[in-house]
């Protein structure tokens, strides 16, 4: 049949009546907006969900859909058809890109530190020849002016005169060296002090958020349904004995395999959500008004994380290391008391001081 639009000779299932009566191919209509006008009269508006629900229509349009979804499904079971024949390989081809991206990543970090490394180590060899220039014209001038056959030719004569007095040779040769070796050497000892210290701190950086991280590791979801049969499974995840209970009624607190890992679970879907950390968390706090997540691990690193718009941390921050007796975030503020008696107060988002003061012993033993 033919297409009253466009003239092309189309299979009936796929040519669609118009209100006004004409016969057009379907993707004429699917590419219309809901309320269009009819593009061979011309005159008159057409609502397009009405049209597919013209009795004609609505048939036609289900049989489509039908094929559509029909096709789709074989299409996909041939997909996992081809996938059991080689399993390894197709999961290997899913993470090919991901690996690509790991390794562009290393080898930019690589050149990127390798750059400043190299920047830096021209910088010291270039003080080292600034000083090696600095000084050449100096203790060139200053040896120059050593007369040193003069110093061995009143070493040997003062040695003839009186050669057994050795308190007066030693006199003799005190002098000798202060009046003509000691102030033209004072160059040459200066340019000899410069040394060079290796520096032996460890770099203060967290790698994974240098280098970066999976998504599915950041957050985590495990399709774990809270049935009764399931419960025991939702305990055993957690394990502080602490929890908080977010806005939308999550619950969080720490995993029971994996102390490094925040877990949040979901009452209402049963869904389980862990954020991957690197050191054991000792302290968690919520902060109720912004639904933010303090945590304070064993390295005495703060992270922030607001799990109902991101798994990811929002801010990080380290604290001195020290023995603490007690934590509490109230307000904006983190409390940290420790066993001297010290009592600290931080800004909780950047880790600021506030304040830092002692405590009087009696207040706690009274």
């Amino acid at each position: 049949m033919i297409c009253e639009h466009c003239s092309c000779n189309q299979e009936d299932l796929f040519l669609f009546n118009l209100p006004c009566g004409y016969l057009v191919c379907y993707e004429h209509i699917i590419s219309q907006d809901n309320s269009f006008e009819c593009f061979v009269c011309k005159d008159h508006q057409i609502d397009k969900d009405n049209c597919f629900q013209m009795k004609k229509n609505e048939k036609k349009l289900n049989q489509i859909i039908y094929n559509e979804k029909r096709q789709s499904i074989l299409n996909l079971c041939d997909h996992v058809d081809s996938i059991k024949q080689d399993i390894g390989s197709y999961l290997k081809d899913c993470l090919s890109s991901v690996n690509s991206k790991i390794d562009l990543k290393r080898e930019t970090l690589k050149a990127h530190f390798n750059k400043i490394i190299d920047d830096h180590y021209e910088s010291l060899r270039s003080q080292v020849e600034e000083h090696e220039s600095k000084f050449t014209d100096t203790i060139k001038q200053d040896l120059n002016q050593i007369d040193t056959k003069k110093i061995r030719d009143e070493i040997q004569n003062q040695n003839q005169i009186d050669p057994t007095d050795f308190s007066a040779l030693n006199e003799f040769l005190t002098d000798l060296k202060t009046k003509n070796l000691d102030q033209n050497l004072q160059q040459m000892e200066q340019f000899q002090n410069l040394n060079f210290y290796q520096g032996e701190k460890e770099p203060d950086l967290d790698i994974s958020e240098l280098f970066g991280s999976f998504s599915q590791n950041d957050a985590q979801m495990v399709d774990e349904k809270s049935k009764s049969s399931d419960q025991p499974k939702f305990i055993c995840k957690f394990g502080m004995e602490k929890f908080e209970e977010l806005s939308n009624g999550q619950i969080v607190s720490t995993s029971f395999s994996k102390p490094s890992n925040l877990v949040i679970y979901d009452p209402q879907t049963g869904r389980i959500k862990e954020i991957a950390g690197n050191n054991s968390i000792k302290f968690l706090f919520n902060k109720e008004d912004t639904n933010e997540i303090i945590t304070i691990d064993d390295e005495f690193n703060v992270r922030i994380f607001k799990p109902l718009v991101s798994g990811r941390c929002l801010n990080h921050y380290k604290l001195i290391k020290k023995n603490v007796c007690l934590v509490d975030l109230v307000g904006d503020k983190i409390f940290i008391l420790d066993d001297g008696f010290f009592l600290t107060i931080l800004n909780y988002s950047n880790g600021q001081i506030i304040n830092h003061f002692r405590l009087e012993k009696n207040l706690f033993y009274s």
